[in-house]
């Protein structure tokens, strides 16, 4: 009988802690730590292209397993989600 494949679990990342200059996808540059809670932290970032601000909420992937697609089709136009 063969046995089924389980997902590896996500890595426990309980702080991103990203320094202000810090590129993310290479397309934003973080300007500050903004908050964080529960489940993820959230950074004020800066469009490279565009120089357009934005807020980027990086979830934390062992909290989020399943939740993290529906919250990012969610984000408003000046907002991403990680």
């Amino acid at each position: 009988m063969p046995v089924k494949s389980r997902k590896p679990k996500p890595p426990k990342i309980e702080k991103f802690d990203l320094e202000p200059g810090r590129k993310i996808a290479g397309i934003y540059e973080v300007e500050e730590f903004l908050g964080g809670g529960y489940e993820g932290e959230v950074y004020k970032v800066v469009e490279s292209r565009t120089g357009i601000s934005r807020t980027a909420k990086l979830f934390f992937p062992h909290r989020n397993e399943r939740a993290s697609r529906s919250r990012s089709l969610r984000c408003g136009k000046n907002s991403l989600a990680v």
